[in-house]
């Protein structure tokens, strides 16, 4: 498998967050409140990271999420824009290391962290007859 290195490097997304399946609505009260439930950011963050490198993809590989997690510090509104603050460093060939933050207008909204490992289409298909 072929792949550039990406330098170590951050980058910013502004992210549209008018969407309603990023809603919380675990209970009728949540879904009155309009916020964003820490999956959807979850959805957000993990959506940004695959842009970083998806032009190191091949025709027959893809990079899939390995790791995640986030601390979700403050509310966030459905319909009002999120900035993503990415840092991304390649932690090995092939896996790049993700963490950063995000903000809705300058209010702190959750910290992250993700990892993403580049794979063979033919491994996935290989796990996925494994498992069945």
């Amino acid at each position: 498998m072929k792949m550039k290195r990406i330098e170590e490097h951050q980058e910013i997304f502004v992210v549209d967050t008018n969407n309603p399946e990023l809603r919380w609505e675990e209970n009728p009260a949540g879904g009155a409140l309009n916020l964003i439930s820490s999956s959807g950011l979850m959805k957000l963050i993990h959506n940004c990271t695959y842009k970083i490198v998806e032009p190191l993809e091949t025709p027959d590989t893809i990079f899939v999420v390995v790791e995640s997690s986030i601390k979700h510090c403050s509310s966030a509104e459905i319909g009002v824009d999120v900035r993503i603050e990415c840092e991304v460093t390649m932690t090995e060939k092939g896996t790049f290391s993700f963490k950063g933050k995000v903000f809705q207008e300058q209010r702190l909204v959750a910290v992250f962290s993700t990892v993403r490992q580049a794979v063979t289409l033919e491994y996935l298909g290989r796990k996925l007859s494994e498992e069945t």
